[in-house]
């Protein structure tokens, strides 16, 4: 059995990696810019430490650059972040559920999300959070799921809707139709 919730992408990422020079020294250029893909190793910046050598800064891993702190010219050091990097490949999505449906769900239980601007699409996620309140004005409750993003389609902000699944509770056995007869007024397998 399912259930349709209704929620929306969260504003960000909480995979988010906060780039440093390992050296102080003099931003001298940016590799990348803001909304750039990047992957483990690419270089972002170029600094010229107090050696006078010439560094690239790589980022730590994949993800989008979502900021860029400095400008060519400016002194950087090993405190400060010259660059944010968010890792959109699991998104945190937020669903409202009705108190009279909070018997259905359960922590790691499936979702589907889905999305108007790709109608066709679903996205898979799991359930990790569920709020311990009831909105006092919506008698709703928060449940939060971790939802698979590799191909970076679901944007940050867009409202979704949710299908939870809840696997029966009792075992059934499945047949073809073709494989049931009738003898004397009783189903029977074949």
């Amino acid at each position: 059995s399912t259930i349709e919730v209704y929620g929306e992408v969260a504003q960000d990422t909480e995979n988010t990696i906060h780039v440093t020079p390992k050296e102080p020294g003099i931003l001298k250029s940016y590799k990348t810019a803001v909304s750039d893909t990047v992957e483990a190793n690419t270089p972002v910046a170029v600094i010229e430490t107090d050696d006078r050598e010439t560094k690239d800064i790589l980022s730590p891993s994949h993800g989008i650059v979502i900021s860029l702190y400095f400008k060519p010219g400016d002194c950087v050091d090993t405190l400060s972040s010259i660059a944010t990097i968010a890792d959109p490949d699991i998104l945190r999505v937020s669903f409202d559920i009705y108190e009279k449906d909070l018997g259905f769900v359960s922590l790691g239980q499936s979702v589907k999300a889905k999305s108007t601007a790709y109608p066709d699409r679903e996205f898979q996620g799991k359930i990790v959070f569920v709020s311990p309140r009831v909105d006092d004005q919506t008698r709703t409750v928060k449940i939060r799921a971790d939802v698979n993003n590799e191909e970076h389609l679901l944007k940050f902000g867009m409202f979704v809707t949710g299908i939870v699944e809840k696997e029966a509770e009792k075992e059934s056995i499945i047949v073809p139709l073709e494989c049931i007869q009738t003898i004397e007024d009783r189903s029977v397998v074949f």
